[in-house]
């Protein structure tokens, strides 16, 4: 049920709702951005980044940029996917990552982020949005949480294919480097809504 045309992609939910085809890949960028950020902030690994941002290009097939911010619902897929990965994070650390991000962009450090203001309104309020979105992401996705990430295919597919002696081993560690570095970069744009993980990592492992 994951798998759209480029058409179906082409007309989004959020473009039905008068987002150009343009605005709404940017959102999604914009969305996967502070996502790594996040994770970034967080020290989570690799499986939770690709997970949310699988949830979040799945959760925009079926609901509105409009209605649901993206840099709030990146917070809240990273929450989402922190669970489903077996990699639990407090919400009130996230809460107050989000919150000091949103207040002065120009200022913002990742690596500056100071101790939950738990009391403040504006922290509960946030606390509330970020758990509301949250909801609303596990109803688009049927609570079907699985996610098979492309990064665990290529690494495989690569230490299978070079098995070999004269330093093949360690060039096939050098290619699914690459091949990760690939779909790293490749998170922001919604390949997961189009191809399905094999063919992805097969080509990342080619262009590596």
């Amino acid at each position: 049920q994951w798998l759209y045309t480029p058409a179906e992609l082409a007309h989004s939910t959020s473009v039905r709702a008068g987002l150009t085809v343009q605005q709404e890949l940017h959102g999604r960028a914009r969305a996967i951005k502070r996502l790594e950020l996040t994770a970034i902030r967080q020290y989570r690994h690799q499986p939770v980044i690709s997970t949310a941002a699988t949830f979040l290009h799945r959760f925009y097939m079926r609901e509105t940029m409009q209605q649901y911010d993206p840099v709030t619902a990146a917070v809240a897929a990273f929450f989402l996917a922190c669970k489903s990965e077996e990699e639990p994070r407090s919400i009130k650390a996230l809460v107050q990552f989000l919150l000091e991000a949103t207040r002065d962009q120009r200022r913002f450090r990742v690596d500056r982020i100071a101790a939950p203001q738990t009391d403040l309104p504006e922290f509960q309020k946030l606390r509330a949005k970020v758990l509301t979105y949250e909801e609303a992401i596990l109803r688009s996705l049927c609570y079907d949480l699985t996610v098979r990430n492309p990064h665990w295919y290529a690494v495989n597919t690569a230490k299978q294919v070079w098995t070999g002696g004269d330093g093949e081993v360690e060039t096939g560690k050098r290619v699914a480097q690459v091949a990760w570095t690939f779909l790293n970069d490749s998170l922001a744009l919604p390949l997961c809504l189009l191809y399905r993980p094999q063919l992805i990592a097969g080509a990342s492992l080619v262009l590596a």
